[in-house]
């Protein structure tokens, strides 16, 4: 009878399982049933992310700045190179985002882990061979997704590749020593599976200007995977490098209001009389010299003449009044 007596009445159990009753209110029970439950994988990738991304970012400072002057070599021509901001996709977004049809170089960046891709957009490439043979021509090729690049777009291709290849280890030195090289090629950049389409990469894009009009972009793709194990290293060298510019630029404040507060010494020089030891020797103390007077007297400060000035006087005392800066004639 004692367990009979714990169990719930009818009109308990329908009170407890009806979504409202008369004189009870629901709306801080706790419940809200219009919000669905969101799937969270606690041992995803984006669960962890914490990246100095600004490292990243200045390490493309440093690339674009060399890919300009490599890919200027190589191809012959004036060429800009902007890096653009980094961002942090999943792979998948990044593949929907891009035009399919490119150059997809799958390249390995030893000591770190996994591929990466460097992708070059079609225009660079007839920008390039443009520049070469004035044509624009191959551009309408650009449709045909089981298109194969021709021995010349080859060899276009293979150029700008070694170049950005160079820029990346030239890059990368302070922080370790990458051994980048070439593994395979895909035309749709989908086919281009480096990583999970789930997965986050680093998105580094350079903008490319070959000759006088823009032609695309550039992409170096970083698996979130190869770059993680090094994060603290990249880390404590942006840090440092933030630390070592500040100290420079103090350092050059510094140097600037000491050099700017310096005393010197202004030597004015009315005119030159050129004179033989043996006519120097006779002069005496009423003898006369005669020259003639220059129109401007020069200044200088420790031999070197800075500036060329008319002699006269302020306020009763003698003056130079500066007319031009000296140049050598």
């Amino acid at each position: 009878m004692a367990e009979q007596d714990n169990l719930l009445s009818s009109e308990e159990i329908d009170a407890l399982v009806s979504d409202k009753k008369e004189g009870l209110d629901a709306s801080n029970s706790g419940f809200k049933r219009e919000k669905k439950a969101q799937k969270y994988d606690i041992a995803s990738e984006s669960a962890a992310l914490n990246f100095n991304l600004d490292a990243v970012h200045r390490i493309n400072q440093k690339l674009g700045k060399s890919l300009q002057k490599s890919l200027e070599v190589a191809l012959k021509s004036p060429v800009e190179v902007a890096p653009q901001t980094v961002d942090l996709v999943s792979f998948g977004d990044y593949l929907s985002q891009a035009d399919t049809i490119a150059a997809s170089n799958i390249v390995s960046l030893e000591p770190l882990r996994g591929l990466a891709l460097v992708v070059i957009e079609m225009p660079i490439l007839w920008s390039a061979l443009s520049n070469f043979f004035g044509s624009t021509a191959v551009s309408g090729k650009a449709s045909n997704a089981n298109r194969q690049f021709t021995a010349t777009e080859m060899t276009i291709k293979d150029m700008i590749l070694n170049a950005t290849l160079d820029s990346m280890r030239e890059a990368w030195a302070p922080i370790l020593t990458l051994k980048p090289s070439f593994v395979g090629l895909e035309t749709v950049r989908t086919d281009a599976k480096i990583t999970s389409p789930l997965h986050s990469v680093f998105i580094n894009r350079f903008s490319i200007i070959i000759g006088s009009s823009p032609s695309g972009s550039i992409d170096i793709v970083y698996p979130y995977s190869m770059l993680r194990p090094i994060s603290s290293k990249l880390t404590q060298w942006a840090q440092g490098s933030v630390k070592k510019e500040s100290l420079q630029s103090s350092w050059g404040s510094q140097l600037n209001v000491a050099v700017t507060n310096a005393m010197v010494e202004i030597r004015v020089e009315l005119g030159q009389i050129h004179l033989t030891l043996e006519e120097l020797e006779r002069l005496g103390s009423q003898d006369v010299v005669m020259f003639n007077k220059p129109p401007l007297a020069k200044a200088s400060v420790k031999g070197f003449t800075i500036f060329e000035g008319s002699i006269g006087t302020q306020s009763s005392q003698m003056a130079v009044q500066v007319v031009r800066p000296f140049k050598e004639a």
